[in-house]
């Protein structure tokens, strides 16, 4: 099975440099995402520095989950960048906003030096060469190294997935596969969900293409209806699960009429759009998830539908937000925002007013009660709009893709100041009666140990990796994967637990 393993922390950064043969232990520590014209690409002067940033980060060997094949992956380096690895040459890559890998299976060590030398100086042979915005530069999205199986769903195609789904309104779904590795006796089970998780089609075929079907399909209907449907991909070899994908989509047909504009599922859906840049006041063009999701909200606001993303690919974690909207919401009450140009805007809820607000910058803010389901609408002049939420107890899972193991960054790590979490050692935790329990109840749940039993001599035996490294191990070892939400929840019970 495949790990995701994050290292955007703690990297060593420096501009203008040369690139080292060992830690430079006097350059700046910086975690990603990052760039360094974060101020001067935003001061309106145009005088922006352009050149070559170099990052250099430790990769040990024992932090990585045992695999086959160790592929390091780019999301995003501008504008051309280089990988470097125990002073040999890997990789070069032109263009700065499309994911890469590279593959360090035949060059890993048990200690290695990691650089990545990235520059964004003008040049006659990367896009683009003029524009009206920033080329930030620096590693300004994720970088992870990803530990697979040597029979595995293709990474080094066009920096995809290995997967490629093609749905029709009427159902039919065709899916293209590519595997990477000795594929001889290898099957591939394609599993649709739909958004309750109950299986809507499945079918196993050789890797290459298949076709499968959703009887009656809910179509995606824009910011009106956004359901999606997830396929999972699982490579087979017999009985044994070597890797998975998974991937959402909808089921959607759309036509633009040269007199009546664009329609979505044979209706009427007309666009009012917003273009988007990926950048953020006083960070760049490193943003963050909070950071997308924040444009998200605020293009939510202004009541579009439709966004043009300007002018270069964005990160994926923005595409994913483009196709759902949130309608369920946790909690007694939620905090609603409306975007208009006239002086006030009063707000309905089941037909009662919560009141009339003004706001000189033109953002409305309302606390709404959050009882059963509460159809709103909002009234400002002659000006209406309308949306509805719903109460629910937990958070609505349909709202993200639950990941097949563990597949966590450090940012999503809570760290409380006297508290342990995920990124202490074992032996540091066992030391505190209370920590030593959820370690214990940790290695019973994954049956690590002594078949099943909590073992206190194989947490001694762990006591030098952290929580999070043994999930990498969890991984490769034990047939109980540990998900991302099973991670969090352990972080949020050693954050209770004060260090010694």
């Amino acid at each position: 099975m495949r790990n995701i393993v994050n290292i955007n922390r703690k990297w060593a950064f420096r501009k203008g440099a040369a690139r080292p043969d060992a830690w430079p232990a006097d350059w700046d520590i910086v975690n990603l995402p990052h760039t360094w014209n974060n101020i001067d690409g935003q001061d309106g002067d145009n005088d922006y520095w352009r050149g070559t940033g170099v990052y250099v980060r430790p990769l040990r060997r024992a932090d990585l989950p045992r695999a086959d094949v160790y592929f390091l992956e780019i999301n995003g380096a501008n504008s051309s960048a280089e990988v470097w690895l125990n002073g040999e040459k890997l990789a070069a890559h032109d263009g700065g906003y499309s994911t890469w890998r590279v593959d360090l299976t035949r060059h890993l060590q048990e200690e290695n030096l990691l650089v990545i030398a990235v520059d964004n100086a003008p040049n006659d042979h990367v896009y683009p060469q003029v524009a009206d915005f920033t080329f930030y530069g620096g590693l300004y999205r994720d970088v992870n190294v990803i530990c697979l199986p040597a029979t595995h769903f293709d990474l080094s195609y066009y920096g995809g997935c290995g997967l490629h789904i093609t749905p029709e309104a009427d159902g039919r779904v065709q899916v293209e596969s590519w595997v990477s590795g000795p594929a001889e006796g290898t099957t591939v089970r394609y599993t649709i969900r739909d958004a309750a998780g109950q299986v809507a089609d499945e079918v196993a075929a050789a890797p290459g293409t298949a076709r499968l079907e959703v009887a009656s399909p809910h179509l995606w209907q824009g910011r009106r209806d956004p359901y999606l449907y997830t396929l999972t991909a699982e490579l087979l070899l017999g009985d044994t699960l070597l890797d998975t994908v998974s991937r959402r989509f909808g089921f959607r047909s759309y036509k633009i009429d040269p007199d009546r504009g664009f329609f979505l599922n044979g209706q009427s859906y007309p666009l009012h759009g917003v273009s988007r840049h990926q950048d953020g006041w006083g960070v760049g063009n490193a943003l963050t998830k909070e950071d997308h999701i924040r444009d998200m909200d605020l293009i939510c606001e202004v009541g579009a539908n439709t966004i043009r993303l300007a002018h270069y690919q964005h990160d994926q974690f923005f595409y994913d937000l483009c196709g759902k909207r949130f309608v369920n919401h946790t909690g007694d009450t939620v905090q609603i925002t409306v975007y208009s140009n006239q002086p006030e805007v009063e707000l309905f809820a089941n037909g009662s007013s919560l009141g009339v607000q003004k706001a000189p910058d033109h953002f409305f803010r309302f606390t709404v009660p959050n009882r059963g389901k509460t159809h709103l609408e909002a009234v400002a002049g002659t000006c209406r709009d309308t949306a509805d939420i719903c109460h629910v107890e937990t958070p609505d899972e349909r709202y993200r893709l639950r990941e097949q193991g563990a597949i966590l960054n450090w940012f999503d790590i809570t760290e409380k100041e006297g508290y342990f979490s995920l990124n202490d050692l074992i032996r540091d935790i066992v030391a505190v009666p209370a920590g030593k329990q959820i370690i214990l109840q940790l290695l019973d749940s994954v049956r690590m140990g002594d078949q099943g039993t909590r073992s206190e001599d194989f947490a001694r035996m762990i006591g030098g990796f952290t929580v999070l490294r043994l999930s990498g191990l969890v991984g490769t070892l034990s047939e109980n994967k540990l998900t991302k939400e099973k991670l969090l929840a352990i972080n949020a019970q050693l954050n209770t637990v004060p260090r010694a």
